[in-house]
């Protein structure tokens, strides 16, 4: 648990002080709560509603929106990449930012992850391409 110090200036009188306490305590309270909700995961399933990924997602420190896909624990991966990050996105509100699992050039992406990449990028946008993915938040 984070230690808070809080110094208020002693020129207030004792009733600004104390509301200025309160404003503060309310708001560290209210970023926890905030803080806390914008933690989400996701199951993504196939047709045959077999788990292949899951994702989750989070608000970081700078308000920006993190989306982190891996791969299921499922016996359809082979072992080493059970549970693994695959493509980790970031929402900047100015743009995009990818990182895929091993890859330093975003300038050549095989099918695989461009559909990785599709499946956050509908998650982001609020939306499910039905035919071919389920989308649940667990």
């Amino acid at each position: 648990m984070k230690r808070l110090t809080i110094r208020i200036s002693t020129t207030l009188s004792t009733n600004q002080r104390l509301n200025t306490y309160y404003k503060i305590i309310f708001m560290t309270i209210i970023e926890k709560v905030v803080n806390i909700k914008s933690k989400r995961k996701f199951m993504v399933m196939d047709e045959d509603d077999n788990i292949e990924y899951v994702i989750k997602v989070k608000t970081n420190k700078k308000g920006n929106k993190v989306y982190k896909l891996y791969y299921s624990k499922s016996e359809i991966w082979r072992n080493h990449v059970r549970g693994m990050l695959a493509i980790k996105m970031v929402n900047t509100g100015n743009g995009m930012t990818f990182r895929f699992d091993g890859k330093d050039n975003l300038s050549e992406l095989d099918y695989a992850e461009l559909e990785r990449l599709r499946i956050l990028l509908n998650l982001e946008r609020d939306s499910e391409d039905e035919r071919e993915h389920k989308i649940v938040e667990i």
